[in-house]
């Protein structure tokens, strides 16, 4: 057990806090640029919900139990919490917001890839869908705390 109150049972507490302050100072640095981002997304509603295999599979019901209309809802209501450049120059975006999942109303991280079509138009691609965990985000689920990963849950992340 960690004495750090943010990071207990982490598997390496002094790596996941500088991987957290880490976080923080880019997400920070690039939070105006996910908020217009985001903003664009909306306003065009130019995202495309995923249909590749691990996209699908995790939205099915023996994972996830999400529908594309509670992704949509996500995309247009949720909150921009992460935008990065990848080393190919795309820009990966992560919104934060929450679905109704019988009463209750569980958060979910929706991932998203710009690129660019045959057109040379902008569009966003949702790469997957997550359902944040208490132990790895804080913040209402906006701020990553923890890195261990799949590692930390026994491969069950």
């Amino acid at each position: 057990m960690c004495e750090n109150s943010l990071y207990p049972d982490c598997l390496n507490p002094e790596d996941c806090e500088s991987k957290s302050s880490n976080w923080v100072k880019v997400t920070e640095r690039f939070k105006d640029s996910a908020t217009k981002h985001h903003e664009r997304i909306i306003q065009k509603m130019n995202y495309l919900i995923p249909s590749g295999e691990h996209a699908e599979q995790r939205m099915s019901a023996n994972e996830r139990m999400v529908s594309s209309e509670d992704v949509k809802d996500v995309i247009e209501f949720g909150e921009a919490i992460s935008s990065r450049r990848a080393s190919d120059g795309s820009i990966k975006l992560i919104v934060s917001g929450y679905y109704k999942f019988g009463k209750a109303y569980l958060p979910l991280h929706v991932p998203l890839i710009r690129q660019w079509n045959e057109n040379g138009e902008e569009v966003w691609i949702v790469k997957t869908v997550y359902n944040p965990i208490e132990e790895v985000w804080v913040d209402n689920f906006s701020r990553k705390v923890c890195f261990c990963g799949k590692r930390r849950f026994g491969g069950s992340l």
